[in-house]
């Protein structure tokens, strides 16, 4: 049986494509960079942060925004994707020599998620989306998520009971 997490909605399944979905992240130096970015921005952008996994030309997050001041999750949700996407952007133009090059879309997906099934749903297809694309056979082969970091912290029990669940259905993230 699956860990109750209503605490942690509702959350937000977030994905970012690259400009013109090029494949920025094929740079392994970009993908390192981005993963400790996120254990950083989380800690000062006031989310928490359930699972993410980056891929060539988009990243996928799960998080659950803190509300704060009467503002809205929603509000929150969409502020934290702004500051990101920002700061990320103007490290990788500096990092890059390419100072005005545009690395994030303008369009980003946005869902809601405020079900437990849903949860559970989009976090796993976060896990098997490198598995979906035919990048590695199994996730935890993928360096570029944070499958490591659930399996350290939840154990393997939890990861084989997301496991069956993503063996069963398809692919939750191409819905």
């Amino acid at each position: 049986m699956l860990p109750v997490v209503t605490s942690y909605l509702p959350a937000y399944f977030i994905t970012l494509f690259t400009h013109e979905r090029s494949q920025i992240f094929n740079d392994v130096r970009r993908g390192y960079w981005l993963t400790h970015y996120l254990y950083d921005f989380q800690e000062s952008a006031r989310f928490e942060l359930h699972g993410w996994c980056i891929m060539p030309d988009h990243v996928h997050l799960l998080f659950t925004p803190y509300t704060y001041k009467g503002r809205s999750s929603k509000d929150v949700a969409h502020s934290i994707v702004q500051r990101f996407r920002a700061v990320s952007g103007s490290f990788l133009s500096r990092h890059t020599q390419q100072a005005h090059a545009q690395f994030w879309d303008d369009h980003f997906d946005r869902r809601c998620i405020s079900e437990e099934a849903f949860f559970w749903t989009f976090l796993t297809g976060i896990f098997y989306d490198p598995v979906h694309h035919g990048f590695v056979d199994d996730p935890v082969d993928y360096a570029f998520s944070s499958y490591h970091h659930f399996l350290h912290r939840h154990g393997t029990a939890l990861v084989e009971l997301l496991r069956a669940q993503y063996s069963r259905q398809s692919h939750p993230l191409h819905i």
